[in-house]
């Protein structure tokens, strides 16, 4: 009575996701909350706010390409 139980998720459950919370995003990712944010807010990754105009929701997609730049730019550098 009086809390909330927070659901926490694995980053292979949120491989099944299309869209991701920040903090969805931050676990699928393996990078801080702080990361995700200056992502989008730098454009490196798409995000967009909920219907309500709450929280914002990042198409997990938008992650995989990202990640998959970095990647290819630590290999190649």
């Amino acid at each position: 009575k009086g809390y909330v139980v927070m659901k926490i998720q694995t980053k292979e459950q949120l491989q099944e996701k299309e869209f991701l919370t920040v903090r969805q995003a931050s676990i699928y990712a393996e990078r801080s909350i702080e990361t995700i944010r200056h992502w989008y807010e730098n454009g490196l990754i798409e995000a967009s706010k909920d219907d309500d105009g709450y929280r914002y929701l990042i198409p997990r997609a938008s992650i995989d390409n990202h990640l998959a730049k970095f990647n290819r730019g630590v290999a190649n550098g």
